[in-house]
């Protein structure tokens, strides 16, 4: 039985890079996102602003028409 492979949207990808841990910092939420289609970049020191962002744009893409289906 074949698979139907539905590509990823690249409206929807995202880079997100994460500062080094420290000893003293091992769990922090520190670092840079940004938007691979707009280019859109932010901070971010917690997981809420991160989140906050991707939902952001998520949403601003969201009012285009979703990838065609198999």
């Amino acid at each position: 039985m074949a698979r139907c492979h539905i590509p990823l949207p690249s409206n929807r990808a995202f880079v997100v890079q994460f500062q080094t841990p420290s000893e003293q910092f091992p769990e922090l939420w520190n670092g840079q996102a940004e938007h691979l289609e707009s280019g859109q970049v932010t901070h971010f020191d917690s997981p809420e602003q991160l989140w906050t962002f991707i939902t952001q744009i998520l949403t601003e893409v969201g009012q285009q028409p979703p990838p065609p289906e198999c």
